[in-house]
């Protein structure tokens, strides 16, 4: 009997001295991925200025020793790492600005698996490990951001959606216009986030402009550079070859890029506005029409307004697909409580792929002849008109009748209340 009573004293002791030791910190408790984004989840709402619709995500289990910084392709290095870790967990990412090309303000947090955080940081870059970029962020932003919570999706309480996107062709029917060329380059990289959307909507973009101006082998004045041949010096010579070999003078040029104030990366390197200024003067006896799919890609567009007719002649019309102060997003089908006027349509890239849209809706021959009788702006070329209207008629889906594009843009970010996005457009 004092043998039972003698075990059950110390069994009563052992687990008063676990009780009081993990109080104090003695004993770690540990906690599975389920609590570590509970953990997540948590940290965000004690966060200060989350915008209203911000993503959290689960982004990839961390082992003993990893390093965790982020990447902005407009610094081309890595933002401040962290030390390498001392113990297994997860990292999770508070994207701030969802879908949108970089840089764009985000938040990094590791949470190890005793609950502790061993590293928080704001960036304006994705997240890497160990230099690399997780596998989740070279994934469409379908996969990554869904409606509703899931595996990838911790927190994101105005519903922002992604869709994944059914490969489908614009049917663009060519139309009689002057003999055109076009430059489509993609910059980014294969390690960048957004690689798969952009590389799709620009292919589309080659697509639709090749069969917009009539080009055929024997004539293939539409040319597609990418990765690795996307750099400043790839875009030079394309354009050489187009107005050299080719005979082209009125040439459209399309990038889609992460980007910054008056500049972009292409292919891992800067491009900047002067630098395209400085190709252009090359050729004063070729027009110019320029479209911008980037971040801040309105700082391009000011930048040629600012030159003005006097300073650059041959530039014929500037589109950009948001301004200087906002951001581009990838394909967003709803957000904050308002879906996409045509979610099931559009694809991969919200500006561009409306702009297809809209190319295909105005080239058809039923309504072609609303184009060519445009006479406000005076353009001097059916293309120009083309241009015009697509442009319009993706910030108003009523155009030509008037419209407010907060409530009547086909580009589901520049809608009220979510106004992150703004297209503008430059005529000389």
């Amino acid at each position: 009997m004092k043998r039972i009573k003698m075990l059950i004293l110390i069994v009563l002791i052992l687990f008063g001295s676990f009780w009081m030791a993990s109080c104090g910190g003695g004993i770690a408790v540990g906690i599975d991925l389920a609590g570590a984004k509970a953990q997540f989840v948590a940290w965000i709402n004690n966060q200060e200025d989350v915008p209203v619709n911000a993503v959290g995500n689960f982004v990839c289990a961390l082992n003993v020793g990893d390093v965790i910084a982020s990447e902005d392709p407009m610094e081309q290095s890595q933002c401040r790492q962290s030390a390498p870790t001392n113990e297994a967990g997860w990292l999770f990412y508070l994207d701030e600005q969802p879908g949108g090309f970089y840089p764009h303000p985000g938040r990094l947090l590791a949470v190890s698996q005793t609950g502790k955080i061993m590293f928080q940081e704001q960036t304006q870059g994705w997240p890497t490990v160990n230099q690399a970029v997780p596998e989740i962020f070279l994934l469409p932003n379908g996969i990554r951001i869904t409606e509703d919570i899931s595996e990838w999706t911790v927190f994101n309480p105005a519903h922002v959606l992604f869709p994944i996107p059914i490969f489908e062709w614009y049917d663009i029917l060519p139309i009689e216009l002057r003999v055109y060329g076009a430059l489509v380059t993609c910059g980014l990289t294969p390690t960048q986030n957004l690689y798969s959307e952009t590389m799709n909507i620009s292919d589309q973009m080659y697509d639709a402009l090749w069969d917009l101006f009539s080009c055929s082998e024997a004539s293939p004045r539409v040319q597609k550079l990418e990765y690795p041949d996307n750099q400043a010096a790839d875009i030079a010579a394309a354009v050489a070859d187009l107005v050299t070999n080719k005979n082209v003078n009125q040439l459209t040029l399309y990038f889609i890029a992460h980007g910054g104030h008056q500049a972009m990366n292409m292919g891992g390197y800067s491009y900047y506005c002067s630098t395209l200024d400085a190709l252009m003067d090359l050729y004063p006896n070729v027009h110019f029409t320029l479209i911008f799919e980037t971040c801040h890609g309105g700082s391009w567009t000011d930048y040629f307004e600012d030159l003005g007719e006097e300073g650059m002649p041959n530039l014929d019309m500037c589109i950009s697909s948001t301004t200087s102060e906002k951001n581009a997003y990838g394909d967003m089908d709803s957000a904050e409580g308002i879906n996409d006027f045509n979610g099931p349509e559009d694809q991969y890239i919200e500006f561009t792929s409306d702009f297809l849209l809209r190319m295909e809706y105005w080239t058809h021959p039923d309504h072609w002849g609303q184009v060519t009788a445009l006479t406000n702006p005076v353009l001097g070329s059916n293309t120009l008109k083309l241009y015009y209207f697509c442009y319009q008629s993706t910030k108003n889906r009523n155009y030509p009748t008037a419209g407010m594009p907060e409530y009547s843009s086909y580009v589901l970010p520049e809608r009220e209340p979510i106004l992150i996005q703004e297209p503008q457009i430059y005529i000389p």
